[in-house]
């Protein structure tokens, strides 16, 4: 055709390991418009795909790469359920894993030297100060972060496994290592009072540091996996659970086997099940939420399809403190009627008294969250003068105990909270712009309320009055229950001050019973 441009390439499939790199992309859309030739055979492949051989081929010498939509047959299901297990090995042992984020955008040439030249002084033993560059330097960084690439659930196995990454986008090269030094610059500098700022802290660097976290701390629990990945997103909803398989420590492939044959909710159920009875943990079902539940479906099975709009209380921080509401105990079960209930032990703690509003920002909802602090303040002064620090409990509360970087908060992080409830923000300092960020990543989708028993909680925006807090035994957080016919149905996962710690199931004073979930 006259002006478009032809080009036909070819490849041959080896059997071997070794030797070769490993490419990660994002399929884009399923249509298979474009072809590959192998061994005069022709396979169709995606335009994404097709954009990414191009980019990343020699022109000098034979390439050798693994594909998935070329080395696997993604219509046979069997070869499919195979060679998910193999993934992590397959990575792993590649040279290099070439990360393909699409063609540059006219901004990256300049965020491609920014990159470069951070590292080249950073090298040179001399502090670089990301805040130096130009704004249009900058703005480099957000087209970079917009690749969906970033968002996609197969890549946390891929960066994990992976012994040497390199960044392509477009013709340019970006070391894995190079965009971390860049990111933690960005990281320590966002809240800056520095007209700049803004930019730092809007450009996606978040994104990165989540998949470097994952890289540095690789294997891990897998509900810590679903809940910090919930947001990601993958073409076959299956993927969600079999795309961490691999890198999960507390699972082997004869405890889950992808099966492509299952619809997504029995794969689900499938892990509830296996968490549950052989893990003797009731943490994965914290993440259902009757608000999100299939029709049919069971309130405590979490439907991983589903983008939650409260981040999980766990954090999406695969470091971040871990709350241990039961103490040490274990899941004590009944599962005669799974999947249709399920009966755990547990204790019926407390229940929702007087609520609040929602946010979404917190340094845009200062009013709402003074609000908040007036109702607590009239209401636990009136019901115990005499009691605990209520202010101290509530600047700890609206924050879930966590700091900005969603670690233990301190008392010293704490002691910003005079400050913010009483600044405004232009003359916020750093310490109150970290303390308000880590109130926004608390808050976000969630209702301030008091309880019965006068204690302070965040919980779902869709909690009502009479609404019951239960501390289930194998449960590392208070969940939200509401009464139906034949037992409770789970509203959702809960932060409530003063039974964070074990304190309800290790008293001696408190009853527990059997509870049924449905």
């Amino acid at each position: 055709m006259p002006g478009v441009e032809t080009f036909q390439y070819t490849c041959e499939r080896r059997t071997q390991y070794g030797g070769y790199d490993a490419l990660s992309y994002t399929w884009g859309s399923p249509s298979k418009s474009n072809k590959i030739n192998i061994k005069g055979d022709a396979l169709a492949i995606t335009k994404n795909l097709d954009a990414a051989l191009r980019g990343v081929r020699s022109t000098t010498r034979t390439r050798v790469l693994w594909v998935d939509a070329i080395c696997i047959d993604q219509e046979y299901v069997l070869e499919r359920n195979h060679q998910v297990n193999m993934m992590k090995r397959i990575f792993s042992q590649a040279s290099s894993v070439i990360v393909w984020l699409g063609s540059a955008q006219p901004e990256i040439p300049t965020v491609d030297r920014l990159i470069v030249n951070y590292n080249f002084h950073l090298f040179r033993y001399r502090k670089p100060k990301i805040l130096s560059y130009s704004e249009a330097d900058l703005a480099g960084l957000r087209q970079l972060f917009a690749s969906p690439w970033w968002k996609r659930i197969w890549i946390v196995q891929e960066v994990v496994a992976a012994s040497e990454i390199v960044i392509r986008y477009g013709s340019h090269f970006i070391p894995w290592h190079f965009l971390a030094e860049v990111c933690r610059g960005i990281q320590a500098n966002e809240f800056r009072a520095h007209p700049r700022s803004p930019i730092l802290r809007t450009c996606g660097y978040r994104k990165f540091m989540a998949l470097d976290s994952f890289r540095r701390h690789g294997a891990m629990l897998l509900i810590r996996l679903l809940q910090c990945t919930r947001e990601y997103n993958a073409t076959d909803p299956r993927d969600k659970i079999y795309a961490l398989l691999g890198i999960a420590n507390d699972v082997t492939p004869q405890d889950i086997f992808p099966d492509y044959t299952q619809p997504p909710e029995s794969v689900y159920l499938k892990v509830v099940r296996f968490m549950v009875t052989i893990r003797k943990s009731l943490d994965i079902i914290s993440s259902g939420r009757l608000a999100l539940a299939a029709p049919g479906v069971p309130t405590w099975s979490p439907d991983w399809r589903v983008l939650d709009t409260a981040p999980p209380l766990s954090g999406d921080e695969v470091a971040g403190h871990r709350y241990s509401a039961a103490g040490p105990t274990t899941a004590v079960m009944d599962m005669t009627g799974f999947p249709s209930i399920l009966q755990v032990d547990g204790v019926f703690a407390d229940r929702v008294d007087c609520m609040g509003g929602t946010l979404k920002l917190a340094r845009e909802s200062m009013s709402t969250i003074r609000r908040w602090h007036y109702i607590a303040q009239q209401n636990l002064k009136a019901r115990n003068p005499d009691g605990e620090n209520w202010t101290r409990l509530f600047a700890q509360t609206i924050i879930a105990d966590k700091n900005h970087l969603g670690k233990r908060a301190s008392d010293q992080f704490m002691d910003a909270f005079g400050a913010f409830i009483n600044g405004e923000l232009p003359d916020m300092t750093a310490a109150v712009r970290f303390y308000a960020d880590a109130v926004t990543r608390a808050v976000i989708g969630r209702r301030f309320f008091l309880t019965k028993r006068s204690r302070m909680a965040l919980g779902p925006d869709d909690v009502q009055l009479g609404d019951m807090i239960v501390v289930l035994k194998g449960c590392s957080v208070p969940l939200v229950v509401r009464a139906v016919e034949g037992g409770v149905v789970l509203i959702g996962e809960v932060y409530v001050s003063g039974i964070m710690n074990g304190e309800v199931i290790e008293d001696g004073k408190s009853r527990v019973t059997k509870i049924t979930l449905r």
